[in-house]
This record gives C-alpha cells, sequence and structure tokens, in this order.
C-alpha cells in the first residue's frame, strides 16, 4: 500500500496569548478591588485577579496567566507563577513560568495556575485559578486516507478473503466478482475505485470503474460480475481507490495475483523503505490475537526500529473472516522517543470464528511494511489441568509444585489437590488444597517450598468443579545433583532504548564456596575485546545473574564469552555470537551487504509486470486526474501544485 507524507498530518490549532500586567492604581477606589478584602493598603505585596487565557482553551492551545500586583512601598513585582494538574488526591506540579503548551494533557484536565507574591524582600498572599481543557475537535477528528483491507470472490471457487500480494488459483475462462472492504473512509466524500489485470504479454487490461460516496467509514461494495478470458500465465491484478477531492493525495493500491490455469506463480511482493531483516530498521515487528483470563480478547502490535524525531502511523484492523466484516480499525500517530511502541487494543468479545489482524507502519508517510496474523476462536473446551511441575528455585535452592488450570466456567467452584510425593518411599512431601469460585479463566497455583534430597518425586495434581472430580495430572521427574555451570548466556538488542545488552547467570552454586565469572565481548573479525568484567564473589545463594547494559555495536559479528571458575578452576565456559547486519541512520541505511554491480540474476515474471505497470499506471493516473481537474480547476488555478501545499499548511 502506498500512502503520502502529507496525508499523515493532523492538523494542530496553537493559540499564542500574551497578557500584560498592568500595576495595580494606587488610589482609594482601587484600594476596593483587592479581592483579599482589604480596606486600607497593607504593608506587604500583594496579588488579586488571576486569570487564565484563553478563558476555553482546547487541547494544543498555549494557556497564560496574568494577574494584578500592589506593593505599599512601590517595591517591584517579583511573584513567582506556578501551574498545578488537579487530580483526586489534590494535584501535582507540572510547570513554571507565565505560559504552558497543553498538547502533553488530556481534555478535561483541571489546570491550575498559582502565584505568590513577592517584592523581592517579602512574600504576601497567594491567589490561584483553575481551568478546563476542552476537546480539540481539529486534532482528534483528522482528515483520513483510504484503505483497501481484504477482496472477495463471490463468483468464482475461490471464495476466501484475499490479503494484499496472495494469489488466487483461477481457469482461463470464468466469471468473477470482485467484492471490496474498504476502511478509513472519509465520510460523504466521493470515491473512485479501478481495477486492472496485467503481465508481460497483455500490457495493462481495465477491468471495471465504479464511483461511491462514502456513507460510513468502513464500506464493502461490489465492483460488478467480470468476465476473465485470457490465456494461461500470470497476472498481477491491482485494484486502486481515490477519493476524487484531492484524489493524488488520498489514494491507495491493492495488489494481488492471479494465476490462470496452474503456472506456479509468486506472491505479489511490494518492497518497502528498509531491508526487512535489518533488526535496527523500522518496522511492524509482529501482531496477533490473545484470549484473557477474563474471556476477552486483545489485539496487540509491536513496532520496532524507530528512529527518534521521525512521525510514524500505524494502522491496525481486525477482520473477522467467517462473516466477513471489520471488527474494528484505528489509527495511531507520535514522533517516535524511543526506538520501540506497542499497542494493545483492549477486551473485545469476539465470537467463535476465523480473526485477522492486519497492521501497516508509515514513517513520515511512507509505507514500511504490513504483517498479518491469523487466529481461530473457539468454544472453550471443558476445564482441565493443563500442566503441574516440579519447578526449582535456583536461587533459594528449593523445589515447589507449580499448577495450571485453564478453561474454568465462571461463577463454578475449583478444588485443586496437590502432593508432591517421594516416589522411592512414598512419603508426602507436600499435600496443599484450595478452593476459588472462578472469576477467570484460568487458575495458576504454586505450593509452599521445600528442599529435596537426591532421588525421584512425583507431583499430582487433582481437579474438582462443584465437589465433583474431573481431572487428574501426574508429574515425575529426578533430582540429582548437580555441579556449579553456566545456565544463560547471550547477548540480546533492547529495541526500546536501541543498543545492546549482555545476559549471563550461573547457578547450583555452593554457598560458602568462592566463585569467579568472566565476560568479555569480542569482535569476530578483528579479534578485540570490546569489553572485558570480571566478578569475585562468595556464594550465599545457589545463583547469580550478571548483565552489561547499553552496548553500541557496529556492523559486524560479536561474540559474548563467559567463563565460571569455582575455587579458581574453570568449571563452565559459554559463548554465544550475534550479527549486526545493518545499522539505522537518519541519513542512510547500510544492510552490511553488497550486492553484485552486474547481476546476472533475470528478473522474475512477477517483478517485470510490476516495472510495466509502474509505467503504464502514471499514464492511466493521468487520465484519471483530468477527469477530475475539470470541478477543481477554479481552486487550482493560481496553484501550479494545488493539493498538495493546500495538505502541508492544513
Amino acid at each position: 500500500m502506498n500512502r503520502n507524507p502529507a496525508t499523515r498530518a493532523i492538523v494542530m490549532i496553537s493559540v499564542l496569548s500574551f497578557v500584560i500586567a498592568m500595576p495595580f492604581v494606587t488610589t482609594a477606589s482601587a484600594l476596593l478591588t483587592f479581592t483579599t478584602g482589604y480596606s486600607s493598603p497593607p504593608d506587604y505585596p500583594v496579588t488579586s485577579n488571576v486569570q487564565i487565557s484563553p478563558a476555553h482553551p482546547v487541547v494544543g492551545d498555549e494557556i497564560s496567566c496574568s494577574y494584578d500586583f500592589y506593593d505599599q512601598s512601590g517595591d517591584a513585582d517579583h511573584s513567582t507563577i506556578s501551574w498545578q494538574l488537579i487530580n483526586t488526591t489534590g494535584g501535582y506540579f507540572i510547570a513554571n513560568g507565565s505560559s504552558i503548551d497543553t498538547s502533553n494533557f488530556d481534555a478535561n484536565s483541571v489546570i491550575e495556575c498559582y502565584v505568590v507574591a513577592f517584592d523581592g524582600t517579602n512574600y504576601g498572599n497567594t491567589d490561584r485559578t483553575q481551568i478546563m481543557l476542552g476537546e480539540n475537535i481539529s486534532r482528534s477528528v483528522p482528515d483520513m486516507v483510504p484503505s483497501i483491507v481484504y477482496m472477495r470472490d463471490n463468483q468464482s471457487a475461490m471464495t476466501d478473503l484475499t490479503y494484499e500480494g496472495e494469489i488466487i488459483e483461477m481457469a482461463h475462462k470464468e466469471h468473477f466478482e470482485w467484492n471490496i472492504s474498504l476502511m478509513r473512509l472519509n465520510l460523504n466524500q466521493d470515491f473512485r475505485i479501478i481495477s486492472y489485470l496485467s503481465n508481460d504479454t497483455t500490457g495493462i487490461i481495465s477491468l471495471t470503474s465504479h464511483y461511491i460516496t462514502a456513507s460510513s467509514h468502513n464500506m464493502t461494495i461490489s465492483l460488478g460480475k467480470l468476465s476473465f478470458e485470457y490465456g494461461n500465465a500470470c497476472y498481477v491484478a491491482t485494484i486502486m481507490i481515490q477519493q476524487l477531492q484531492r484524489s493524488s493525495i488520498y489514494t491507495d493500491s491493492f495488489n494481488f495475483v492471479i494465476d490462470a490455469g496452474g503456472n506456479d506463480c509468486e506472491p505479489y511482493e511490494q518492497q518497502g523503505k528498509y531491508n526487512p531483516d535489518c533488526v535496527t530498521c523500522p518496522k511492524a515487528k509482529w501482531a496477533y490475537i490473545y484470549t484473557t483470563n477474563t474471556m476477552k480478547q486483545n489485539v496487540e502490535v509491536k513496532t520496532t526500529g524507530l528512529y527518534p524525531g521521525k512521525g510514524y502511523t500505524l494502522d491496525v484492523v481486525l477482520i473477522n473472516e467467517t462473516t466477513p466484516s471489520i471488527v474494528f480499525s484505528e489509527s495511531h500517530e507520535w514522533n517516535a522517543t524511543h526506538g520501540a511502541k506497542v499497542f494493545v487494543n483492549y477486551g473485545n468479545e469476539l465470537a467463535v470464528g476465523d480473526y485477522c489482524v492486519i497492521a501497516t507502519l508509515y514513517e513520515d508517510g511512507e509505507w514500511i511494511n504490513t504483517v498479518r496474523t491469523c487466529q481461530t476462536i473457539e468454544e472453550p473446551e471443558p476445564p482441565r489441568i493443563q500442566y503441574t511441575a516440579i519447578r526449582y528455585n535456583d536461587y533459594h535452592m528449593v523445589h515447589y509444585v507449580d499448577t495450571y488450570v485453564v478453561n474454568m466456567v465462571f461463577g463454578n467452584n475449583y478444588t485443586l489437590d496437590v502432593q508432591l510425593v517421594n516416589d522411592t518411599t512414598d512419603h508426602v512431601m507436600i499435600s496443599e488444597n484450595d478452593t476459588i469460585n472462578a472469576s477467570f479463566l484460568n487458575w495458576g497455583y504454586n505450593t509452599q517450598s521445600i528442599g529435596l534430597e537426591v532421588g525421584h518425586y512425583c507431583a499430582i495434581a487433582k481437579l474438582y468443579e462443584d465437589g465433583v472430580f474431573i481431572d487428574e495430572q501426574t508429574r515425575c521427574q529426578y533430582v540429582v545433583e548437580r555441579n556449579a555451570t553456566i545456565v544463560s548466556n547471550q547477548i540480546g538488542y533492547n529495541d526500546y532504548y536501541m543498543n545492546y545488552n549482555t545476559y549471563s547467570k550461573v547457578s547450583y552454586l555452593k554457598p560458602g564456596v568462592d566463585y569467579r565469572v568472566t565476560m568479555t565481548v569480542s569482535n569476530t573479525a578483528t579479534g578485540n575485546n570490546i569489553i572485558a568484567e570480571d566478578h569475585e564473589w562468595t556464594a550465599t545463594y545457589g545463583a547469580k545473574a550478571f548483565r552489561i547494559h547499553g552496548l553500541s555495536l557496529p556492523i559486524g559479528e560479536f561474540c559474548l564469552t563467559t567463563v565460571l571458575y569455582e575455587n579458581g578452576t574453570e568449571v563452565s565456559r559459554r559463548v554465544n555470537c550475534i550479527s549486526v547486519i545493518c545499522q539505522y541512520d537518519t541519513n542512510s541505511m547500510d544492510v552490511g551487504i553488497e550486492a553484485p554491480a552486474d547481476s546476472e540474476d533475470e528478473s522474475s515474471t512477477i517483478e517485470n509486470v510490476f516495472e510495466a505497470i509502474i509505467d503504464a499506471v502514471s499514464e492511466m493516473i493521468t487520465e484519471i486526474f483530468a477527469e477530475i481537474r475539470t470541478e477543481d480547476s477554479e481552486t487550482e488555478q493560481g496553484n501550479p501544485s494545488g493539493d498538495i501545499t493546500d495538505e502541508s499548511n492544513d
């Protein structure tokens, strides 16, 4: 999908108010105006008539505080102005100064201006006033860029939903009817939808043109019954939508592949701005649907590789494939301050069926990538014990039984009996039970901890529903004597802070014994150590972890080598390596792999088709815009770049 950067701008209206504090007139009549109620001049400084301007600000306005000042001795005004955000506990300080910007506050926030009178020597009274921020309509209802989210063919044998880039198998002579689902339509605006096929032999073949007026933000329309009577080949099918008003800005395209006659066609792949394998480059990393413990579904999307200072837009849509229909669609816009950001849509109550979440990321309006994840929501299975297991707390050197129950029915009572048994002697080491009234789907239960000697042990869990036995699970394992060892050793990328961290953990230590750990991070190409650390201690616990934070690694391969010594003798060594294939930069992106200048590899059929489409579509769009320009000609006469200039000034 393609987006114009200007279309992603949200209109920000900022009102700058300057209020000049006028000296208070020292006449008898003026003294009567003091809000403090004095009938004769006080002998210390006094402030009164505190006001916030504008009187009815909205989010994004700059607000200013003014007041009247009087000092009987004629001393200068040195009063202080503070701002507080008022909440249920009273409020808290947010800024000093005569004015503040409200862009970072929510609508309906109560903000207080707090003035303390001061003449440079003596403090006087305090005075204050409050306002409530209103909703900024221009910020909350921006123009939207239309989007085609999926297509369905009601005539051909393939009636499943088709998403961007996918392949439809069709006969070379077949009737079809494309129904497309649209979202983010600007209400009451007119749109034109066109569709066409293309390949190296036929070139571009126009199929249909369709006009709609948006009566809803989300719509599903049919492009009509079409006939496909072309030879066996791979075709790129394209559906384009343009809003007739500012058609060069509010536009989107949807591309997929038609395989006529079984030619094993390659899917259509649009190339993003960055190498998709680049760890540190911007992308929508993943999107998924999961069921919470309250039997509701959350949709979570993570973006990573963000560059601070750049503007990003994330479009998220959840689709019910069974209906089919759009469950929700939302858009998030922000200026990055960190390298990653997670978005969650909470509390969906999804019926049984198939669902897909699609997340699309843009950087400064330019498409980066799109990810899609699908999941089937099924009727819950009967309540059961998902697992019971003997766990080892290597820090405190004790064992316990961990049990997890799933698919409980809300309102029913459940009882869990858990035992830890020495399988050799049949001695019951732990025996516990607990009962709950289910208000969640799942239940995790941990027993008390106990120290176990070497031997064979079994965890036995039994589950009862309203007093009736329904499930049992047993898990046995050997507890063996273990020597001190390194159980974890890795280099990881912190996508939030955009740097690398190391994590090493040693376990099965013996209290009172002396240990030493050495850690080195080295460049494998040069053999040089970037950092080296050495730790010595006498064990008081069974485990210890070590971390190195904030490493900045250039392109190359780097290894973390960790060595554990017990009483001066090496007992464990582990090496973990990581390849940094690229580094995201403000001006360039180096993927670390140079492609041959004169590659002899020929482009695939789909790639050739795509190149042909670029040239031919430019001519087609010129004709489309020519039709539209007739009604817009009056507004464009004085501005050769009409639409783009207007958009950038919104």
